[in-house]
């Protein structure tokens, strides 16, 4: 018995110093706590270095309701992996993996490098991106991107693809790296 929690003692203190080694940004990461993350850039990776998937860029803006470009505003995203799980072989979106907080340039601006996103295992849901939005006299706001070449969403919802829309359309580049652009207007 006196054995035992001294293998346990010693495995704990051993995970304690590998989790201090790990910078705090990729442990939240890993953790899938980017709800309560501090933006410190426009810019904002969501997935961890070696997360299999094809590369994906999602640039544009944040606007307000008249059109003009919004600064300072914080953007949440996060999504499935290529398997379609927010965790490992999960469906926990409050924990989701692949995340990042970002928060707009002057220009209103915001990118993010991650990776296509999976649809459900369970089917009949598009794959997609969730982001909530928020800032100084903004409330919290919660939108979607989803990508126009996929079968699962309806012809009606591709039909609508201007920048603000939901559903986007995606291509890849040259290097075989797939880009979108999705604008948000707040309310």
């Amino acid at each position: 018995m006196v054995a035992m929690n001294l293998r346990q003692a010693a495995l704990g203190s051993a995970m304690l110093v590998v989790a201090s080694l790990i910078p705090d940004s990729a442990f939240a990461q890993r953790r899938g706590d980017c709800r309560g993350a501090q933006a410190t850039s426009w810019q904002g990776v969501m997935v961890p270095e070696g997360e299999r998937g094809e590369p994906m860029q999602v640039t544009g803006r944040v606007l307000d309701s008249s059109g003009e470009p919004l600064a300072g505003v914080h953007i949440l995203a996060y999504q499935t992996d290529e398997e379609g799980y927010y965790s490992r072989g999960g469906s926990d979106e409050g924990n989701a993996r692949l995340c990042a907080v970002v928060r707009t340039n002057q220009s209103g601006e915001y990118r993010l490098e991650t990776i296509r996103p999976g649809s459900y295992p369970t089917g009949g849901v598009p794959a997609h991106i969730h982001f909530e939005l928020w800032g100084d006299d903004i409330p919290r706001q919660r939108q979607d991107l989803q990508f126009a070449d996929d079968e699962t969403v309806s012809d009606r919802r591709k039909a609508d693809l201007t920048r603000t829309s939901t559903v986007r359309p995606i291509a890849r580049d040259a290097e075989g790296v797939w880009r979108v652009e999705r604008d948000f207007r707040l309310r």
